[in-house]
């Protein structure tokens, strides 16, 4: 397990990133705008460990979970008030 804990403490902000880069890349294979957010908060916290390289990886893990959580829930009701919005504009077929 300590070998493990190790192996996380080796990884930089180029992890985080290319983890963002495969997060929108499965986007945009299987879209349902998830991922998407996802991805913005790993390449957000690939930012962070960029100005802050010595991070603690549960402090990542953290920061991530966060973001992540915060992305998607302000994203849905983004995209609900949108929905309403377009909704209204569209004729009503009699």
């Amino acid at each position: 397990m300590t070998e493990f804990i190790a192996y996380l403490d080796q990884f930089g902000f180029w992890a985080w990133w290319i983890a963002a880069g495969a997060l929108v890349l499965l986007e945009a294979l299987a879209p349902g705008a998830i991922f998407l957010w996802l991805g913005i908060a790993a390449a957000a916290v690939g930012g962070l460990v960029f100005f802050m390289p010595d991070l603690d990886w549960k402090a990542q893990l953290a920061v991530f979970a966060v973001l992540s959580i915060a992305s998607i829930v302000v994203s849905k009701r983004y995209l609900k008030s949108r929905w309403a919005k377009a909704r209204r504009c569209l004729p009503i077929a009699s």
